[in-house]
């Protein structure tokens, strides 16, 4: 009796103890190069042809599409007649397929539902570190290698420049015959670019077509808390920042001495895939300064080159009705009030008794962003006294010294 088995070889390196016996399988019998008998594998995987007179046989397996033969796929036995022979063994490994999608990873936090896929992304499958084959993924961002043996491989996408590798960049795969390796998915961030301009805000109250941009301002990028790149606003008074991987950002402009914020100080971004983030615009407003001075308006018709200045004068600078500073004059009768933000200021001076205001006793100023804003000049008269005396003049020739006081006149 010839005899053997037909065997599932797992991995594809000859039988071992870990593999099974296939069902069903033809094993054929020849004698002279003519078929003479066929049978078929059991559940175990078991063969036998019994019954054999001398001769030189050849047992074979049939041969499947999708299966590689493992070791001998027939063998020539010689046969006297009334002995067993075997175990003629035979062992196959069912090809199997690599497959996975390519996903967009629009967070970069890895694949989740809200990641789309991508389509033409080349994928390499490499055996003994060489490239075998080569494919792209098709319209629902899928991939497969199909009909592949036993052996290693390894998977890999390409990696084009301005994305980021957000999974596995490969995947090794032990071949298991039969058995499909899914899901070897790749997931990549594209990268993405941030920008805004640098706004001079003239009159602080936000950003408009008035407004005009600041050339050579200092701009951060910040990733967990550190400055990962700076730059400075363009003539446009722009600025970017490109290049950029996923995560949390954030971007800060300078503040330089003498300038307000009017608008945002930072932005935080959370970056999504290929999506630039524009028009993070700064706004500040540069800080003013007004003056003026204080005269003496000799002859109460406005001030004049021959009215003097005077001293010592206090003035006030008000905001939303509140006093906000003081300050006096000087010996050339000068007032100035610095570092001022944006808003509607009232300047006023002292009132005196005994002066009488001849100009104006206060101004509305609406601050402009860097100005030097004057000149806001006030001029008082001061008030004065006409005295004489009235004479009964004795003798009608003007008075003298012999003439009396009238009182009552």
């Amino acid at each position: 009796m010839l005899y053997g088995m037909k065997y599932n070889d797992q991995t594809g390196d000859g039988i071992t103890a870990d593999d099974t016996g296939i069902e069903g399988w033809t094993i054929e019998l020849l004698l002279d190069d003519q078929v003479i008998a066929t049978t078929e594998t059991d559940a175990d995987g078991y063969y036998s042809f019994s019954g054999l007179g001398p001769g030189s046989y050849v047992v074979r397996e049939e041969t499947r599409d999708g299966w590689v033969a493992i070791g001998e796929t027939s063998y020539a036995v010689d046969s006297l007649g009334g002995q067993e022979l075997g175990s003629y063994d035979f062992a196959n490994f069912e090809e199997f397929s690599i497959c996975g999608t390519k996903y967009n990873d629009r967070t970069g936090d890895g694949i989740t539902t809200d990641d789309t896929t991508i389509e033409g992304w080349t994928v390499e499958l490499l055996l003994d570190d060489q490239v075998i084959a080569e494919t792209t993924t098709d319209a629902n961002g899928d991939y497969m290698f199909e009909g592949l043996g036993p052996g290693t491989y390894v998977v890999r996408e390409e990696t084009p420049d301005g994305w980021v590798v957000t999974g596995e960049y490969s995947y090794t795969v032990e071949g298991v015959s039969g058995t499909d390796a899914v899901g070897r998915d790749f997931a990549n961030f594209q990268e993405y670019a941030i920008s805004g301009t640098k706004y001079n805000d003239q009159t602080g109250d936000g950003i408009t077509a008035d407004d005009t941009t600041i050339e050579g301002w200092t701009v951060y990028l910040l990733f967990d808390g550190d400055i990962v790149q700076t730059t400075t606003t363009d003539a446009n008074g722009g600025y970017m920042f490109e290049g950029l991987g996923p995560g949390t950002y954030e971007v800060r402009e300078e503040t330089p001495d003498g300038w307000v914020v009017t608008g945002e100080s930072y932005y935080t971004v959370d970056g999504e895939s290929g999506s630039d983030v524009t028009g993070l615009d700064f706004a500040n407003f540069q800080e003013f300064a007004m003056y003026g001075y204080k005269y003496n308006d000799r002859t109460g018709d406005g001030i004049t080159a021959d009215d003097a200045a005077i001293e010592g004068w206090t003035v006030e600078l008000l905001m939303d009705g509140d006093v906000i500073a003081t300050t006096t004059t000087n010996s050339n009768g000068f007032w100035y009030f610095e570092g001022l933000g944006p808003g509607t200021y009232v300047v006023r001076e002292e009132t005196r008794d005994g002066w009488v205001v001849t100009g104006e006793s206060s101004y509305t100023v609406e601050g402009v962003s860097g100005g030097e804003l004057g000149s806001y000049d006030f001029a008082n008269f001061q008030e004065f006294t006409i005295y004489g005396t009235k004479y009964t003049d004795r003798t009608g020739d003007g008075i003298s010294q012999d003439d009396t006081g009238l009182a009552g006149w």
